[in-house]
């Protein structure tokens, strides 16, 4: 039987509990099947979603649906309300399959299995569901200008990348920071002010895309050449704590509007195996498993170490499955990294807090999963 724990912010039912309490010990959610197997989960504002292996969606929190329904949800309830449905996981969609999910601040996007289309839900008045609204879109909606057959998706604070099968790259949003990959344009040919939003867009990479991770206001994007040798990380956006400053050689430079974050030629060398990204920080686990960090550091969210198989990165803290367990750290004031410590450092090991073998994680806006196995 498979059995998800969540623990950490909970102020909007985002942890699927049932409840509105923050926790800080891993409690079993509510509303999920235990007979499938989890791929996915990630979080949003005040929701998160569970991607099943064979495409099916579960929904929780007060944000799924947009910031204005969050603000009737959450204006009826208090501390004590427990039951109510938006607060406990629900399957959207049944009649549908899906490839991919991600979460935005109050929006969600996913890729429909069957033909690669993504739609979206939620707030879009930044743009984030391919066009500016000032209503919220309750309905499941195609994402506009994007063609089918894309891949994989992911969300910051209001942009969005998807990523198609052919490693071509597309970004939509907010792009004041030029997070979308494309250097951002605040006027137009009259002088006048524009707010810096594009409609999805097929963005320009100089090699083809195979990964895709999106920070607050920032992107990170790994490419490979048709070759298989060379591996190239990039970034793109703001770069106020460091998200964009090479990890390991600081003389690395730019490529096009992405600067150039970890370089590998030789196939010899250390592959990247994964790429995540925080609020303010980034993560790449290399194929000797090695776990590189950088940028923000103020609530110990960067940490350095072996043996590491993959990570999930939340907000501002992380979670990283080791051959010996699991290990969280970073900032920790909703319990996110259990404890009732403001920050969590150096890694603590959480992996006797759940009674079964742990075999997926999650992690968002301060918010954590972990996925178990009851054999």
């Amino acid at each position: 039987m498979v059995l998800v724990y969540s623990f950490g912010s909970n102020g909007g039912g985002q942890l699927g509990l049932g409840h509105v309490k923050d926790v800080h010990e891993p409690q079993l959610c509510v509303g999920l099947p235990g007979d499938v197997e989890i791929r996915k989960i990630v979080g949003g504002g005040n929701h998160s979603a569970v991607l099943s292996a064979c495409g099916r969606l579960f929904v929780t929190g007060s944000s799924q649906r947009g910031v204005q329904q969050q603000k009737l949800w959450e204006s009826s309830v208090n501390d004590d309300d427990v039951g109510q449905q938006w607060m406990k996981y629900e399957e959207r969609w049944p009649s549908r399959r899906w490839r991919d999910v991600a979460c935005g601040w109050a929006s969600m996007l996913m890729v429909d299995d069957d033909d690669g289309i993504v739609y979206g839900v939620g707030t879009s008045r930044f743009g984030e569901l391919g066009v500016v609204s000032k209503d919220d879109c309750v309905e499941l909606t195609r994402i506009p200008g994007l063609p089918a057959g894309i891949d994989c998706v992911d969300a910051g604070f209001r942009h969005a990348l998807a990523l198609d099968k052919q490693g071509q790259l597309y970004a939509w949003g907010w792009n004041k920071y030029g997070q979308l990959g494309i250097a951002p344009s605040l006027e137009t040919a009259t002088g006048k002010k524009i707010l810096p939003i594009l409609p999805p867009t097929r963005v320009v990479t100089p090699i083809p895309i195979h990964k895709i991770a999106c920070g607050h206001i920032h992107s990170y994007v790994l490419g490979i050449d048709s070759d298989k040798n060379t591996q190239m990380l990039l970034g793109a956006g703001a770069n106020k704590y460091g998200q964009l400053t090479p990890p390991q050689n600081p003389e690395l430079g730019k490529c096009d509007a992405w600067q150039l974050l970890h370089r590998v030629d030789d196939a010899s060398a250390p592959r990247i195996r994964q790429i995540g990204s925080g609020w303010h920080h980034g993560a790449m686990v290399l194929d000797d498993g090695r776990v590189v960090m950088w940028g923000r550091n103020d609530h110990s969210q960067l940490a350095a170490m072996d043996n590491v198989n993959y990570v999930a990165c939340g907000s501002e803290h992380v979670l990283a499955a080791r051959d010996d367990g699991i290990v969280a750290w970073g900032w920790n004031e909703h319990g996110n990294c259990t404890t009732k410590q403001p920050f969590v450092h150096p890694p603590l090991s959480v992996t006797s807090l759940v009674p079964y073998s742990i075999c997926t994680l999650g992690a968002g806006c301060a918010t954590s999963w972990l996925v178990t196995i009851d054999e």
